[in-house]
């Protein structure tokens, strides 16, 4: 599985295991739709932007790491 996150360190901590890691996501800023279209019936213009994040949480021990961040990234909106 490609991964949409980048895990960047694990650091084992008495409560769990720190995990900083890295995730992006790309959208279309105002887009617009002009008459006329290609071959898929719409085209699509506007400015392409890539908002990146760093940040980090405690994973508790015995959760799989990738799901735990996954899962939490998902959850604020980062991956659709």
């Amino acid at each position: 599985m490609i991964k949409p996150f980048e895990i960047l360190k694990t650091t084992e901590e008495d409560f769990g295991i720190a995990v900083e890691y890295k995730v992006s996501k790309r959208y279309i800023e105002n887009p617009e739709y002009p008459e006329d279209t290609n071959a898929t019936g719409y085209w699509l213009k506007g400015m392409f932007k890539t908002e990146t994040i760093v940040s980090y949480m405690i994973v508790p021990y015995g959760e799989d790491i990738d799901s735990y961040v996954y899962n939490a990234v998902k959850k604020e909106g980062w991956i659709q």
